[in-house]
């Protein structure tokens, strides 16, 4: 899913991990290669920045920002 703002795109990716919450988060933190290529490539096709990029863990009901340069 991309979300258009003013300030630029968000990224947020559905995952849909059957654990506990905490072994999804750690989960989580492993798609950030994933989500870089998203942004870069929607950068490069629309000329606009990704502003935030987000897992969002369908089983467990909550979204998590993953933090750019991590």
């Amino acid at each position: 899913l991309v979300l258009e703002t003013r300030d630029g795109l968000v990224v947020i990716d559905h995952k849909c991990l059957n654990c506990t919450l905490d072994e999804a988060l750690v989960h989580a933190a492993g798609y950030h290669g994933q989500l870089s290529a998203y942004a870069d490539v929607l950068t490069r096709a629309l000329g606009r920045p990704v502003i935030g990029r987000w897992i969002h863990l369908t089983f467990q009901g909550v979204c998590v920002e993953l933090q750019t340069g991590v």
